[in-house]
């Protein structure tokens, strides 16, 4: 409509000073998420910069050693790269957290939503704590819910609530305005705690956090033919069991699968 208007207006001839401004198009993940900035979002800055500032400093540490790996996949399936926040929320980027539910690894993957994005999970492994292929079961089931909803901060509600839940509130409401939405209060917070974490990650320094030189999580890929010793790979390539156990973080039982 604004368009519209202004490509009336342009008809009419008036001083430079009052030639109206067209603004410029902002990105929808930027539009619909990160420019926003009420109480709730504040409010979780507030919390990450003061009582939460600790944690969020090694989350800030864990992001910087993955942000390669997540961000070049992220990209593989064309969404936007601030969507890391959502694993610094959901997990702190610990690849072994566990949630009461029983929702497990970096992308917070609930048992039969990996199961139903081909991660294993059996006695041998449980691919969910995997960050390769976690992060890329969560950038297929990202997609997929913004091709279903369109809009971000929808696909954030869905990612936290469910997607058939958030379906159910817009035919309740008879609109899809996240922000004017009754949804359950751990998702209602969930989308300025994303919005928050995205806007002190991008610029650490303004929130009073630092920008730590961490090692990159970067690895070679072995075929191995059958169940295999972590701790004979680690001599086999002269390195620190502890290195290839946490390069291995699906494997569960110190051992690749038969």
């Amino acid at each position: 409509l604004l368009a519209t208007g202004y490509a009336r207006l342009a008809n009419f001839a008036f001083p430079d000073s009052l030639v109206p401004a067209t603004g410029v198009s902002l990105p929808a993940f930027t539009a619909d998420l990160l420019k926003i900035d009420n109480q709730a979002v504040k409010k979780w800055i507030s919390y990450f910069s003061g009582k939460g500032h600790r944690n969020f400093q090694i989350w800030l540490d864990r992001k910087a050693s993955c942000d390669q790996l997540i961000s070049s996949i992220l990209e593989e399936y064309e969404l936007p790269p601030e969507l890391i926040y959502l694993a610094v929320i959901e997990s702190g980027l610990n690849f072994n957290a566990r949630s009461c539910v029983g929702a497990m690894g970096p992308w917070q993957f609930m048992p039969g939503t990996g199961k139903g994005y081909n991660l294993q999970q059996n006695w041998w492994l449980d691919e969910r704590r995997d960050l390769e292929m976690s992060t890329r079961a969560a950038a297929q089931y990202l997609k997929k819910l913004h091709q279903r909803f369109g809009d971000w901060a929808l696909v954030l509600a869905a990612y936290n609530s469910g997607e058939n839940r958030v379906s159910r509130r817009i035919r309740q409401h008879g609109h899809d305005n996240f922000w004017d939405m009754r949804l359950p209060s751990q998702t209602t917070a969930y989308v300025p705690k994303f919005i928050a974490a995205a806007r002190i990650g991008e610029n650490p320094e303004k929130y009073g956090f630092e920008k730590n030189a961490v090692p990159i999580f970067e690895y070679d890929v072995v075929n191995v033919r059958d169940a295999t010793d972590l701790e004979l790979m680690a001599k086999c390539a002269d390195v620190p069991v502890g290195e290839i156990i946490h390069l291995n973080p699906a494997l569960l039982h110190e051992a690749s699968p038969p």
